[in-house]
């Protein structure tokens, strides 16, 4: 069977589910931009940015751990899914509880310490759910994941046109979070009976073995998600809610834009895990194949930023939040180094290089608090902009290293090469149609068609790597 027919029906409802959360985010903050304007949005910003650091802190790694493990052990699903999600409980309630009490101690308004409580209960509901996430992963049923973020998105988006149309009010828009969260954890529970039976079970041998195992990834995890979150933490301790408002738009494209990236790299986890340690020389081509494709990935988001962010701006949000396109143009720069570093991150989660990732990611954590509590206040948003481009780049260059510490790898360097010429194509096709005033839809959709083309013409990716990259992965392909 020839690799063309091993694209599946799940593929594709994973492909086309990523484009339909995609554009219901993008309605939604659109909507959102309109309804509550700068100020409104820079709370709900912090609600949603201050909440979003503890549900990391309730994982402590363990999702990896459990993905590893079953990756190694597929015999153990069930027992250790069922120990994951009792230790998930426990870590979710206490979590709730650290997140609620810190939040009433910070200088916030009023209006988003009520709603730090909606959005934790939330969390609670996420933190549990996520465990389920690891049976899609392992089974290579991503599109089920893809399903339920759907469904939580869609009805998300539903709350918050209902809170525009009848102005129900800012606590109201709040509200989504806790709904959204009902209906994806509930189409998690759907799909994953398919797989494996939900329960709880207390072996407390092995979740003592798991914690062990986990804390360590759980600890880098919570560092590299403070580390995402600290420049709007510090933005909004510093500056008024209009100016996180103004940041956040810009964040959240970088946030909507990510998911291929990740897809791609969540995607390979499984089989990389187990080829590091029984097949090296596969291994170091999955990676090579992998880096290529997500710089080919990221290529066409970042030249569109950086060609267009004040049309993009105002296509997504209003015109009251153009003035933070400079710092959109950093965030673009920082999207295609985020791209390359989530598979770095990868390799060394796959080669547990658990001691390298904690004390670079400590260091990498302190580096962005000391540049932003440095820029911040002078620059307020475009200072926390250029932070995460520049922390970025120092994450790429101790992340290469140790990767390649781990395994050895390398990717085509004429092949970079022709993919960055075809961007450079598509970059001059962005400026002229921009200047000719076209819709940004057409603008976006000419500059890929002449990417894509320059792709082709330069024969940037032979057939078999692209469709062994999208192909359900049941079956390894032989070129690996």
């Amino acid at each position: 069977m020839g690799l063309a027919q091993k694209i599946t029906y799940n593929t594709v409802i994973q492909i086309l589910g990523r484009m339909l959360f995609l554009v219901f985010s993008f309605v939604s903050i659109k909507v959102l931009a309109k309804y509550l304007g700068v100020f409104g949005n820079g709370e709900l910003t912090t609600i949603i940015t201050f909440t979003g650091f503890f549900t990391v802190l309730a994982d402590l790694g363990l999702s990896t751990v459990a993905t590893r493990e079953i990756s190694k052990k597929p015999e153990m699903m069930d027992k250790i899914i069922a120990n994951s999600m009792a230790i998930r409980i426990y870590t979710a309630l206490i979590t709730a509880a650290l997140c609620i009490g810190i939040g009433f101690l910070m200088p916030y308004s009023l209006n988003i310490k009520i709603g730090l409580i909606t959005a934790t209960a939330a969390l609670l509901i996420t933190f549990v759910g996520n465990i389920v996430d690891v049976v899609f992963q392992t089974k290579l049923k991503m599109q089920y994941t893809v399903l339920s973020d759907i469904a939580g998105r869609f009805t998300s988006l539903i709350i918050v046109i209902l809170a525009w149309k009848y102005d129900l009010g800012f606590q109201f828009v709040v509200l989504n979070i806790l709904v959204a969260a009902i209906f994806s954890i509930l189409t998690k529970f759907y799909y994953a009976r398919r797989f494996v039976k939900i329960r709880l079970e207390y072996d407390y041998k092995l979740w003592k073995w798991l914690l062990i195992t986990a804390i360590p990834l759980g600890l880098v995890f919570v560092i590299n998600n403070l580390y995402f979150k600290v420049d709007t933490l510090i933005l909004s301790l510093l500056k008024d809610s209009s100016q996180v408002g103004l940041y956040g738009v810009s964040y959240k494209v970088l946030e909507t834009t990510l998911f291929v990236g990740v897809f791609l790299s969540n995607a390979v986890v499984p089989i990389l895990s187990k080829d590091i340690i029984d097949n090296r020389p596969r291994a170091s081509m999955l990676i090579k194949t992998s880096l290529e494709a997500l710089i080919a990935l990221a290529m066409p988001i970042v030249a569109f930023i950086l060609i267009a962010p004040d049309r993009i701006i105002r296509f997504l949000a209003t015109q009251e939040f153009v003035q933070a396109q400079n710092a959109l143009r950093w965030l673009a720069l920082a999207i295609g180094l985020i791209y390359i570093n989530v598979m770095l991150g990868q390799i060394l989660i796959a080669a547990d290089r658990r001691k390298i990732l904690v004390w670079t990611s400590i260091g990498i954590l302190l580096f962005n608090i000391a540049i932003n509590l440095l820029l911040i206040p002078h620059f307020s948003y475009f200072g926390a902009a250029f932070t995460t481009f520049l922390s970025e780049l120092v994450i790429f260059g101790y992340s290469l290293y140790f990767s390649q510490k781990s395994i050895r790898f390398s990717v085509n360097w004429f092949r970079i090469f022709k993919i960055l010429i075809s961007a450079g194509i598509m970059s001059v096709v962005f400026y002229i149609t921009s200047r000719l005033n076209l819709h940004i839809i057409i603008i976006g959709l000419t500059g890929l068609l002449a990417y894509c083309l320059s792709a082709y013409v330069l024969r940037v990716a032979d057939r078999d790597l692209v469709l062994s990259l999208i192909s359900n992965r049941d079956e390894n392909p032989s070129h690996l």
